[in-house]
């Protein structure tokens, strides 16, 4: 039997899938998912624990089919960013990232309210210890599985009526999200002053255009149908470039934050999934600061 699956029915305790039909299903499953991500740095170990904690309640007895029908890709990216790898984050925020401001935006009542359902889903996925993100299961593609939690996300914000003058107010929308969450409140005070420097250090890279367009979307509300007008080409198009922006800006982040901190990987991790958590935020507070021609709290 492979080292793999007696690891896996260990941490399971069932013996019983220590099996030749458990190994070759569990190293299909690690197949798929180094071959989508062939630069993501991910212990075995990581991944097993997630597929054993999210096991459906009983466990099945065809233990085999459930893991040959896993989304291993979208589990690996999951399971790489819930452990803060900074290319797994940046690799979520472009493909997801816009897709939580999507399903944020249905079910919001107006654009302030759809940034700040998702910067709450943000928020929820990848802060805390034990961040929610690791609570996916590779049953249903990631996407599908992202769009329940925005819209849930963007349906508290109807009830929460966080305004969006708050987004200036030194973090106010992390208390409005998580008030009694000590862990998040440790995370701004230990990241928030490297995380300053650093955001200030990726705006000031990106070239003028990207500063506006991110500007004109995150603070002045301006729609990407009336840009696309504005610069003569397809939404599509603006789209890219506010994706590539947004890209390069935690990219610069996450590079700045682990120079900085220097730091163990578990802290560090840590780090880097609450930059991730924060990143629109972060950025409407910054392009404010450099607007008012002044420096500001994040």
């Amino acid at each position: 039997m492979s080292s793999r699956a007696r690891r896996f029915a260990g941490l399971a305790q069932c013996p019983r899938w220590d099996s030749d039909e458990v190994a070759a299903a569990l190293d299909g499953v690690f197949a798929r998912a180094r071959e989508s991500w062939p630069r993501l740095q991910l212990d075995d170990d990581a991944l097993l624990q997630q597929i054993v904690r999210t096991l459906p309640q009983p466990p099945p007895q065809a233990i085999a089919e459930t893991l040959a029908k896993l989304h291993a890709a979208d589990l690996w990216l999951a399971c790489a960013c819930a452990h803060g790898d900074a290319a797994a984050l940046v690799a979520f925020e472009r493909l997801h990232g816009p897709q939580l401001r999507e399903h944020a935006e249905r079910a919001s009542a107006s654009p302030g309210d759809a940034d700040d359902a998702a910067q709450r889903v943000r928020i929820r996925l990848l802060t805390g210890a034990s961040p929610r993100i690791g609570e996916y299961a590779g049953r249903a593609p990631l996407s599908s599985w992202l769009a329940v939690a925005s819209r849930r996300a963007a349906l508290d914000g109807t009830r929460v009526h966080v305004r969006r003058q708050a987004r200036r107010d030194d973090g106010a929308l992390e208390h409005a999200v998580a008030a009694d969450d000590p862990e998040l409140e440790q995370l701004r005070a230990d990241f928030r002053a490297p995380f300053e420097r650093a955001l200030a250090k990726a705006l000031a890279e990106l070239d003028p255009r990207e500063r506006n367009l991110l500007r004109q979307t995150l603070l002045q509300r301006v729609r990407i149908v009336e840009l696309a007008a504005l610069h003569r080409v397809d939404r599509r198009t603006v789209s890219r470039w506010l994706d590539q922006a947004r890209e390069r800006v935690l990219q610069s982040v996450c590079a700045s934050m682990q120079a900085e901190l220097g730091t163990g990987a578990n802290e560090l991790g840590s780090a880097l999934r609450w930059v991730a958590s924060r990143l629109e935020l972060g950025l409407s507070v910054a392009l404010q600061s450099r607007a008012d021609g002044h420096e500001t709290g994040i």
